[in-house]
C-alpha cells in the first residue's frame, strides 16, 4: 500500500498504518497542531517533501521505518520511540530528537551556518553516514 498526500499549503495531523507514506507540501510546509500526535505505525517509509519547514515535534509522535525529508527550509522531527533517518536535505536547522535516532543517510544543510542536532533520550545515537552543514564535515561514525 502506497500512500500519497500533495497539500497546496500546509499539511498537519496524519495517523497512518501500513504501506508507504508521502507528504509534499508544494506551496508551503509540514507541521502539526499544538496538542495533535503523528503516528505513522507499521510504514516501510514515511517520505517529507516541502517548500517550507517540516515541523513535527510534539512529544506524542511516533515514527515506525525509514523517514526521509528529500527538501524543506528547517527540519524539526521527534519520535516519542525510534526514528530511523534515511535522509534528510535542507537549506535551514535541523533538528533530530526520540529516544533513539538512527541515521542511515546524508543529513545535510546547504545554508552556510545553520546547524544540525541529534537527541537520543536513551542515549542511542548512530550514525551510519555524513552529517554535513554546507558540504563541511560535522560528524561521521
Amino acid at each position: 500500500l502506497f500512500r500519497s498526500v500533495f497539500a497546496g499549503g500546509n499539511a498537519t495531523s496524519f495517523d497512518l498504518a501500513g504501506g508507504n507514506l508521502t507528504l509534499q507540501a508544494q506551496g508551503g510546509g509540514i507541521s502539526q497542531s499544538s496538542g495533535s500526535d503523528v503516528k505513522v505505525m507499521n510504514l516501510t517509509a514515511t517520505v517529507l517533501d516541502a517548500a517550507g519547514a517540516v515541523s513535527l515535534t510534539n512529544a506524542g509522535n511516533d515514527f515506525t521505518g525509514n523517514v526521509t525529508v528529500s527538501a524543506a527550509t528547517d527540519v524539526g522531527l521527534k519520535s516519542a520511540n525510534f526514528l530511523n533517518v534515511s535522509s534528510v536535505a535542507a537549506s535551514g536547522n535541523i533538528s533530530l530528537e526520540a529516544k533513539a535516532v538512527n541515521i542511515n543517510g546524508d543529513v545535510i544543510t546547504s545554508t552556510a551556518g545553520k546547524t544540525i542536532s541529534a537527541t537520543a533520550s536513551n542515549g542511542t545515537l548512530s550514525n551510519a553516514s555524513a552529517t554535513r552543514t554546507s558540504g563541511v564535515f560535522i560528524m561521521r561514525d
